[in-house]
């Protein structure tokens, strides 16, 4: 917990907060950090947002940032905090408390690196590609997959497997979706005319 002045300067800090931004006490971190902008924050512009949304909204809720610490690493941090004013409605200090989120950020960073890796690969493929969903309908394909079927990127998307696959019911392919396992297990679909076979997976999400 945390309570900081509007100058930037902290009043006070719990020993928590000290050991999150690598201070051997309260006392020292209070000491050493005179202007919370230029040492605390990644980017100083930070705390300009941060104290334009307290005189706007009176409080911050997971406010999230990347913050400094003493030895000048970097790590994400939420807060969630509110302003204290005076009789006038002067803001004299804020108070709340700060998280540390530095290992969802990279959590969520990886996720999205291989999201971005997974669609390059997916859209400079030379084959047709298709993910489905379970009750049947496309959750992604790429260009070369609606190509090979005579749709745009975005006219894909709205096609079940039964659009294309005449060899098969609908409830039949329903049931065969339903029967592939969490292991990826292949089952045989086809394209109409001149197209021929393809191997079908579903994937889950």
């Amino acid at each position: 917990m945390f309570t900081s002045t509007p100058d930037g300067r902290y009043i006070s800090v719990n020993p928590a907060l000290a050991r999150m931004y690598g201070y051997n006490s309260p006392e020292e971190m209070i000491e050493s950090v005179p202007d919370i902008a230029t040492q605390m924050c990644s980017n100083p512009d930070d705390r300009e947002e941060f104290m334009r949304l307290m005189q706007e909204q009176g409080k911050v809720v997971e406010h999230e940032r990347q913050f400094r610490r003493k030895d000048g690493t970097k790590f994400w941090a939420s807060i969630n905090a509110h302003a204290v004013q005076d009789e006038h409605g002067l803001i004299i200090y804020y108070q709340g408390f700060t998280t540390d989120i530095t290992k969802r950020k990279w959590a969520e960073e990886a996720l999205h690196e291989e999201a971005t890796r997974r669609k390059i690969l997916v859209d400079q493929s030379r084959d047709g590609i298709v993910v489905l969903n379970e009750d049947g309908s496309i959750h992604e394909a790429n260009k070369r997959f609606a190509k090979m079927l005579g749709y745009t990127s975005e006219e894909i998307q709205q096609l079940h497997i039964w659009d294309w696959d005449t060899q098969w019911t609908r409830d039949q392919l329903i049931e065969m979706i339903r029967q592939v396992d969490k292991k990826g297990e292949l089952f045989e679909t086809s394209l109409p005319p001149p197209c021929v076979r393809i191997d079908v997976a579903l994937d889950e999400f």
